[in-house]
């Protein structure tokens, strides 16, 4: 059996792109929604490969009917949002503590941190040797 390697591309595509995506498509239809505020900043500081690092990430409080709720955002989201910023938060209702700020940053990042990577290789090495000539005329 033998398989086009454009199905093929596809395929792998919809397959990754499916396992990391399809649960949050999930999370977005069935979480309940409710509005958070940016009440501060937690730092970490530690060493790195590449020396002293610290990252800053934003820490969220919102209230459910019965609970109230603080959680942490990722900490490549610090740029979008500042101290007592509203924002839009979705969470479990059977897990508050299961949260997301509803924005890019906050729901779809950790995702395409992962995807884009994967989608630039994946394409390379399925497209990439068909633009790159089998014989080169080096003198005419």
């Amino acid at each position: 059996m033998t398989i086009n390697k454009y199905l093929l591309y596809v395929l792998v595509l919809l397959i990754v792109f499916g396992f990391f995506l399809f649960p949050r498509i999930i999370y977005l239809l069935t979480y309940t929604h409710a509005k958070g505020v940016v009440t501060g900043f937690e730092y970490s500081k530690g060493t790195g490969k590449y020396g002293r690092t610290s990252k800053r990430y934003p820490k969220i409080e919102f209230d459910t009917d019965k609970y109230h709720v603080t959680f942490y955002g990722p900490s490549y989201m610090e740029s979008t949002v500042y101290t007592e910023k509203i924002v839009d938060v979705i969470y479990n209702p059977n897990n508050p503590q299961k949260a997301y700020v509803n924005n890019f940053y906050g729901l779809w990042g950790n995702a395409f941190i992962y995807l884009l990577p994967f989608f630039i290789i994946w394409t390379i090495i399925i497209i990439g040797k068909d633009f790159i000539p089998i014989r080169v005329k080096l003198f005419s």
